[in-house]
């Protein structure tokens, strides 16, 4: 049981990691000039995207049989953060739907500029908090 939290929480830690440069990756990616391919690689990154969220997710209900179901204060942070990170992606997603079909990312830049620093600075401080209080 020991190799098995030791190996999924080495995992999940990697993949965190992954995945806030993922994010810092997407900001670089949303403010590129716009050309004929804009949207087709950012369609493209985001299925990277997503599937790192998702293993990330899956490595945290791997762990957590391990501690018994026990869920800290700090886990129910990190629930709902996965919770508000899928919000913030739907709501991205559909302001770039919106956005490809009139050719105008100038909103759309700004508003995917501030979600995903926000959700980058929540996951670092939901980070520090849980190390600091385990």
């Amino acid at each position: 049981m020991d190799y098995l939290y030791t190996s999924a929480l080495k995992f999940h830690l990697f993949f965190i990691i992954a995945f806030c440069a993922l994010t810092l990756y997407y900001i670089w990616l949303v403010w590129r000039p716009a050309g004929e391919r804009y949207v087709r690689n950012i369609r493209l990154f985001l299925a990277l995207y997503h599937c790192v969220l998702a293993i990330v997710i899956f490595t945290g209900v791997v762990i957590l049989p391990i501690f018994g179901f026990a869920v800290s204060a700090s886990v129910w942070l990190m629930i709902l953060l996965s919770a508000l990170i899928i919000a913030s992606s739907v709501v991205l997603y559909k302001s770039f739907k919106r956005t490809w079909h009139s050719r105008e990312f100038g909103a759309f830049r700004s508003l995917a500029t501030r979600v995903l620093l926000i959700n980058l600075a929540m996951i670092i401080a939901v980070s520090v908090l849980h190390a600091v209080f385990i």
